[in-house]
């Protein structure tokens, strides 16, 4: 039993790990949304996939801690990086994706 619990930790990230990569997706969409105001497509394209690149750094250890907001994240993390990809840019709505992802 102590084996199967400590291969289950090792699948854990560190916390200090999930802060760092919760930091980085605060700024991320700080940015996106300062893109999102000015209109800016070539400037909101690059933190689109900027975002799921950071959310895979710690996502295994919100996962088993917080089901449900890991859950909450990725319904919003999806279409947001998506919605960065399309040109013309919708301001509204990936303003509004942005907002609900923050």
């Amino acid at each position: 039993m102590i084996d199967v619990l400590y291969q289950i930790s090792q699948k854990l990230s560190p916390v200090d790990q999930v802060k760092a990569g919760v930091s980085k997706l605060l700024t991320t969409t700080g940015e996106l949304k300062q893109a999102i105001d000015a209109g800016d497509e070539a400037k909101v394209k690059a933190p689109g996939p900027k975002l799921e690149g950071i959310w895979k750094t710690f996502e295994d250890g919100v996962k088993p801690r917080y089901p449900d907001l890991y859950e909450q994240l990725k319904k919003s993390l999806n279409p947001e990086v998506a919605g960065a990809q399309v040109s013309p840019l919708d301001k509204q709505t990936l303003g509004k994706l942005n907002d609900q992802l923050t």
